[in-house]
């Protein structure tokens, strides 16, 4: 095919480069009625584009008025410099002799600078003259395809007038209509070089469609046309376009020329019969001009691009039927409405599986049959023609077909003896869906019917007495269920009873005598010369060597059936042998003998790649299990094409795997089918494996490079498309394959394709919900060649992300009370929706560099946060509280981090108690000695003064105590130490007044006493038994003696918690009664009962036992052990 002349250009553009790129477009032109129009985009791309050299003068008009007040110069380059990078200087003289001069690199693609100016230059108040310079240095440019290198430089020159008045910002404009070139020459001597243009691969298309065809920046577009020719025939389509031998296609060309469009024809008419040779492939030739402007030198260049047209689809109407879906009723089949010429051909379907039991299931007509009772029927009408895609189209189905009366029989055999006959028949072909119930035996003469019977569902013979020998009977068999009795059976043929003499013979056996590979798990059968009787249990017996084979046997008619109990053992002989057995004549068989060889034959148990595998190893070995030890294997048992040719490679097989592998000598195609087979190979009994194949698809399948919105994404656009980008084109997509759900709610919604860029968008038919997560799934995808696209499936969140509306105190707010340290200035910060993980690490207060301590809680209904600081703030501070991105709404949308300022107005603060040491309600203090006292000290919340023996005291009763007081402002603790030793078991009071105060004056908010108890605390003196004692009394009581005297045990007996015994090993308490003697202060435990013996036991006495001052007893255990 030859490219059409190209026009020549029909615009002219002032240093117009001009490329023409030839467009050559294969189309398929498929018979049918036009599609819908849809669109694709062709983009042209010039590949590389570098300057070889530049040189050019531009010259500025003077009195361009700018104030002291400018700080920037903005100088506009002209189009033709923007694609260049440029080192720049420029150099600024003022009035006062001042100059400003600056450097900078502007890069390609920039088409403005900014040249800063300084108030330097400037005298205040003093119009005057200066002047602007702008020089192009060290210009370099390296253009890859002729390794060319160029320096250049160009000033631009310009005088200001510089005003007291004017713009605050001066805007300059370098263009080529001012341009003046310094040396004479052409100002516009560059020279462009560019790579070839490139057009993207095939670009599906359709019918009708519009191909738009964008045209790089700064090119404009003319043209295109078009010549539709039909290389098979070597003739023109005729009337098949626009009705001419050929038609130029009329762009559509944007006002400033970057886009064309250009519509392609609609599909042709169907051809009459015997013209389909006209109509095949058609092929058209695209011309499309490509111009530049702004540059003045040219070159020719071109590139192909193709499209794809599908053939169209015959079309038509959905079919119908018309008649009562009966047994026995005739339906037909209405095909609807298709076009002209199409070949119509149908297909009766029973539940959706096409029928195949009737010779009507493919004719317009369908006689209702009895297997299709208790079904729905359909019909499949497909419209074809030789130039057509099929299209086929399936009816609504019917109502379901009511049960019938059975399907007529087959016809009985008989067996004759004297006076009687035996009749057998097999199943009736349908039931007619109802279940059998019984069946009808009739029984003939020649003079006609004479006798009637039945027999039970689950019979197959039936004996039919009191006949004359030498008559000549027939016999037919219905079966009959709810419904009633089904159409008779063909009458068999009529036979008398004659004296038989002749002994019945095996004819056939399976397994075969000598046969090898019998499965392991069928049935041994033999079938027989005529009807036989006399089964017993040695009528038929299997062995393996001498070894004989549990089973069943049953005898139906000229049937012998053998069931081994369990399956045979592989690879064994095995021997059958019938005998005994007589026909209704009562003539013995002749006894029958034969053997056969086991299998299994050995089989592939699988495959890798596993058959109809996509995404195949490219590298990878194909390889097959087998099911058992073979006796050999050469290269010849295994091969491997793609389509028709043999692919090389080396065969092995691994005796300990069983496993044969094929590894082919160069890696295999991608997107390819390959059929690998293994054949010929025998076990080592000789059985004989059946040639395995399979077919398997290389890769590689095809993944999804990137998703929008992200996986996990939050706070999305309720009006956001989903889409994916694919690494390879796909087939596939749609609304079933592509989709978006909101928990297991599908969102309805629109799916596309660009196959340019292989991406896929699901545009929702509505906003999308707030706050609401939802799940996008890609499946059953697949590339070119089939491979399967893994599953991918992601979530994200919709917003809109929570905010804070209002805080107190204020951002920026000053005078803040500080609060006190009971009831300190809480802050807050309400929000926009309900928010969760809020704690105080989101919700943080600081005091410049160091953090606040506090408690955050939220209110959920009012939906404010509130932290409080544990003590009063600092007055006249600035804190600044934050909000984290750890606090989401309920939807996981993250706030936007939130700081916020304020300021602490001057407060007096007012110190309190933090901690005193002995705390309050203690026991056991310390006395102390003459030398080493015991310090009671109190610490402050804040540096204190005041504190002296006056606001610092201790009491025993009402008793002051004697003592020194002494204040550490580092650690603002305060210390009474005691002239000499307290006493013992006393309650001691300390206290601290209102005149201690703060470094800012405040008071104490009260006094504040305390008070505790000295020791020594009481202790146990002496135990019985000892502890770890052993041959302990099983009658002993418990008893403890104590240091002093003590209260909290019973001064009768009676039980208690506060001293106990139980086993140690189990923990069972023993019930016990104690008692406490005041005189010699001993407890006494008396068990209820005598101690188990050679028994461990634990007793313990609690801190519930005190001395008279309260001291408590520190706890006591102990264990001693019973004897015999």
């Amino acid at each position: 095919m030859s490219t059409p002349d190209v026009p020549s250009v029909s615009r002219f553009f002032r240093a117009t480069a001009v490329f023409v790129a030839a467009l050559l477009v294969g189309i398929m032109l498929p018979l049918g009625a036009a599609q819908p129009a849809s669109a694709a985009t062709v983009n042209v791309d010039l590949g590389e584009r570098c300057v070889l050299r530049v040189d050019a003068e531009y010259s500025l008009a003077s009195g361009l008025s700018i104030s002291p007040a400018t700080r920037n110069l903005e100088v506009v380059l002209p189009p033709m410099l923007w694609d260049i990078g440029h080192s720049l200087s420029w150099t600024l003289t003022g009035p006062n002799g001042s100059t400003s001069s600056f450097e900078e690199d502007v890069p390609a693609g920039a088409q403005s600078f900014v040249v800063p100016i300084g108030a330097e230059l400037f005298t205040p108040g003093q119009p005057t003259q200066g002047q602007f310079e702008l020089k192009f240095w060290g210009f370099r440019s390296k253009c890859p395809h002729d390794n060319s290198e160029t320096v250049t430089e160009t000033n631009f020159v310009a005088d200001l007038a510089i005003a007291a008045t004017g713009p605050v910002d001066a805007r300059i404009e370098l263009t080529e209509d001012n341009a003046t070139s310094s040396t004479g020459g052409d100002p516009y001597d560059a020279k462009f070089s560019y790579a070839d243009p490139a057009f993207p691969g095939t670009v599906d298309a359709q019918w009708g469609d519009t191909i738009s065809i964008e045209a790089p920046a700064g090119f404009w577009l003319s043209g295109p046309e078009g010549r539709w020719t039909n290389p098979q025939a070597d003739a023109l389509l005729q009337t098949s376009v626009e009705g001419g031998d050929w038609f130029s296609l009329s762009p559509s060309i944007s006002s400033d020329g970057s886009t064309a469009r250009v519509t392609l024809p609609m599909a042709p008419s169907p051809p009459s019969p015997g013209n389909e040779d006209y109509w095949i492939d058609g092929v058209g030739d695209l011309t499309i001009k490509l111009s530049e402007n702004e540059t003045w030198s040219s070159s020719s260049v071109s590139a192909n691009q193709s499209l794809s047209l599908p053939t169209p689809a015959v079309q038509g109407t959905e079919p119908e039927i018309e008649g009562v879906p009966a047994v026995g009723r005739t339906l037909t089949a209405i095909p609807g409405t298709w076009e002209e010429y199409a070949y119509l051909s149908y297909q009766w379907m029973r539940d959706g599986v096409p029928i195949d039991e009737y010779w009507d299931a493919t004719t317009a007509t369908h006689v209702v049959g009895t297997l299709d009772a208790g079904t729905r029927l359909t019909v499949s009408v497909t419209g074809s023609n030789a130039t057509r895609i099929p299209t086929t189209l399936t009816s609504a189905p019917t109502a379901l077909v009511p049960a019938s009366v059975p399907g007529q029989m087959s016809t009985p055999s008989t067996v004759m003896a004297s006076q009687s006959a035996t009749v057998l028949w097999s199943l009736p072909y349908a039931d007619g869906a109802s279940p059998i119930t019984g069946y009808r035996v009739r029984t003939y003469t020649a003079g006609g019917l004479i006798k009637t019977q039945t027999a039970p569902a689950t019979a197959r013979t039936a004996v039919v007495t009191g006949l004359i020998d030498g008559t000549a009977y027939s016999f037919d068999v219905a079966a009959i269920n709810a419904i009633g009795a089904g159409p008779a059976s063909g009458r068999s043929a009529e036979t008398s009873y004659v004296a038989d003499t002749t002994a019945p013979t095996v004819r056939t056996v399976i397994p075969v005598s000598g046969s090898s590979g019998a499965t392991l798990d069928g049935n041994v059968r033999a079938t027989f010369s005529e009807g036989v009787i006399g089964l017993t249990a040695t009528s038929f017996v299997l062995k393996q060597g001498t070894t004989t084979v549990a089973g069943s046997v049953t005898l139906v008619g000229e049937a012998l059936t053998f069931d081994p109990a369990a399956s045979l053992l592989p690879d064994r002989t095995y021997t059958a042998t019938i005998a005994g057995l007589k026909d209704p004549s009562g003539n013995t068989m002749v006894t029958k003998t034969w053997s056969f060889i086991t299998g299994p034959a050995p089989v592939v148990t699988a495959t890798s790649p596993a058959s109809g595998a996509t995404g195949a190893s490219q590298t990878g070995d194909v390889s097959a299990v087998l099911s058992e030890p073979i006796v050999s294997f050469t290269a010849a048992n295994f091969t491997l094409r793609q389509g028709t040719t043999s692919v090389a490679g080396a065969v092995s097989y691994d005796a300990a795997t069983r496993t044969a592998r094929f590894n082919p000598t160069s890696t295999l195609p991608a997107d390819r089918p390959f059929t690998a087979s293994v054949f010929g190979i025998k076990d080592a009994a000789g059985n004989l494996m059946s040639t395995k194949s399979w077919v398997f698809t290389t890769g590689p399948a095809p993944t999804v490079l990137s998703s929008t919105p992200e996986s996990a994404a939050r706070a999305v656009a309720q009006s956001t498309d989903v889409s994916a980008i694919f690494s390879e084109a796909i087939t596939g997509l749609n609304s079933s394959t592509f989709t978006l759900r909101q928990g297991t709610t599908p969102v309805a919604a629109g799916v596309m394709y660009d196959p340019t860029t292989r991406t896929a968008t699901l545009d929702p038919s509505e906003q999308l919900a707030l706050d609401t997560s939802y799940t996008a799934t890609l499946t059953r995808i697949k590339d070119a060649a089939g491979n399967v696209l893994a599953d991918r499936v992601w979530t994200f969140t919709t917003g809109p992300q929570p905010t804070v509306t209002t805080v107190s105190p204020a951002a920026g707010a000053t005078g803040v009370a500080p609060g006190t340290n009971t009831a300190p200035t809480p802050v807050t910060a309400a929000f926009s929706e309900s928010v969760t993980g809020l704690s105080s690490t989101t919700f943080t207060l600081q005091r410049g560099s160091t953090s606040i301590a506090g408690a955050v809680t939220y209110n959920a209904t009012t939906r404010v946060a509130t932290l409080t600081p544990s003590s009063a703030l600092l007055g006249a501070t600035t804190y600044t509280a934050t909000l984290t991105g750890g606090i989401a709404d309920t939807a996981g949308n993250p706030l936007t981090v939130k700081t916020w300022s304020f300021t602490t107005g001057n407060v007096t603060s007012v110190p309190t108690v933090v901690s005193t040491n002995p705390t309050s309600t203690s026991t056991g203090v310390a006395l102390g000695t003459s030398t080493a006292r015991t310090p009671i000290t109190v610490n402050f919340s804040e540096p204190v003064s005041g504190v002296s023996t006056s606001t610092f005291t201790v009491k025993q009763g009402t008793t002051a105590v004697a003592g020194a007081v002494t204040y550490n402002s580092t650690t603002r603790v305060a210390t009474f130490t005691p002239a000499g030793p307290l006493l013992a078991d006393r309650t001691y009071t300390a206290s601290v007044t209102s005149g201690i105060k703060s470094a800012s004056g405040g008071a104490l908010a009260a006094a504040q006493s305390w008070s505790f108890i000295t020791g020594p605390r009481p202790t146990i003196t002496s135990k019985s038994p000892a502890s770890v004692a052993t041959g302990v009394s099983r009658t002993a009581n418990v008893t403890a003696t104590f240091s002093e005297a003590v209260t909290g045990l019973p001064t009768t007996a009676a039980s208690t918690t506060v001293m106990t015994i139980k086993q140690t090993v189990s923990g069972t308490a023993t019930a016990a009664v104690v008692s406490y003697n005041a005189t010699t202060r001993v407890a006494t435990l008396n068990p209820s009962s005598t101690l188990l013996a050679n028994t461990q036991y634990t007793a313990t006495i609690t801190s519930g036992v005190r001395d008279v001052a309260g001291n408590r007893l520190s706890p006591v255990t102990w264990n001693f052990t019973t004897g015999s």
